[in-house]
């Protein structure tokens, strides 16, 4: 896989691999479409820096978190206006 002109090595390849299927196994993702979502989401947060499975799936979390806090406050916001 290339980045910037770099291919990843097998064993990074590997460890983004894991980072997806324990994301998606852990949140039941089995939709081919969320699933290459999650592991576009991988490679972002892999080149910039997050190098482990743990790394990379703690990034996810708090990616996913964030995203839900947002989705929260817009509800919340939308329930006030009414």
């Amino acid at each position: 896989m290339l980045f910037n002109g770099v291919l990843a090595r097998p064993k990074q390849l590997a460890v983004m691999e894991e980072a997806v299927e324990s994301y998606c196994r852990t949140h039941a993702i089995v939709n081919e479409g969320d699933r290459e979502r999650i592991a576009r989401l991988v490679v972002l947060v892999f080149k910039s820096g997050a190098q482990t499975v743990a790394e990379l799936t703690a990034e996810l979390e708090r990616l996913d978190a964030s995203q839900s806090s947002a989705s929260n406050s817009q509800a919340n916001s939308v329930a006030n206006i009414r």
